[in-house]
């Protein structure tokens, strides 16, 4: 109001425009959340995979920035389709983005790289962090369930696991370099 009894409306207006696009923002954000927290049916249908990537970083958008992480996606220009249960897949990928910010905690440089690609009859999605990798003792515990390997917090391997066999019939695999 003070800006306005002044008579200084450019300041009222880009006050508006900021207050409009915040609001925009937050819409965006509950939506977002709304779906993710929602319970899936269980309904496999033929989606397209791009789009669950790119919800799957807008969730964790706030972290990657509280935490100084930048994510980048290498994505083919034609759809890649798969039969899988959209939410259940987000939230895989959400788990997994997150997982690769907290094994960077330590890191100098903090970068996460998430490509797709096919191969013959499958879909692959990559995700590449600069971690220090994961110990070679803690590898072969990978898909216990709550496994927490010293210094990296908690690791849902087990859980993407099961859910990827169940979920859309796929299955998780690891690289790994160590120090």
């Amino acid at each position: 109001m003070a800006f306005l009894e002044r008579s200084k409306l450019d300041k009222v207006s880009s006050n508006l425009a900021r207050i409009t696009h915040l609001t925009e923002r937050m819409a965006t954000i509950s939506s977002q959340l709304k779906a993710f927290a929602r319970k899936s049916d269980g309904v496999m249908s033929v989606i397209s995979l791009q789009p669950v990537l790119l919800a799957s970083y807008e969730l964790v958008k706030p972290r990657l920035k509280a935490s100084q992480v930048t994510l980048e996606f290498e994505l083919p220009k034609n759809t890649i389709l798969v039969k899988a249960e959209p939410i259940q897949l987000e939230q895989i990928l959400v788990n997994l983005f997150s997982n690769a910010i907290q094994a960077m905690h330590e890191s100098e440089i903090k970068n996460i790289l998430v490509s797709l690609s096919t191969s013959e009859q499958n879909a692959l999605v990559e995700v590449v962090d600069t971690g220090p990798g994961i110990e070679e003792s803690v590898i072969g515990q990978l898909f216990e369930p709550f496994l927490r390997p010293k210094n990296q917090g908690l690791v849902w391997g087990y859980q993407y696991r099961n859910k990827l066999l169940i979920v859309c019939k796929g299955d998780f695999g690891l690289k790994t370099h160590s120090n």
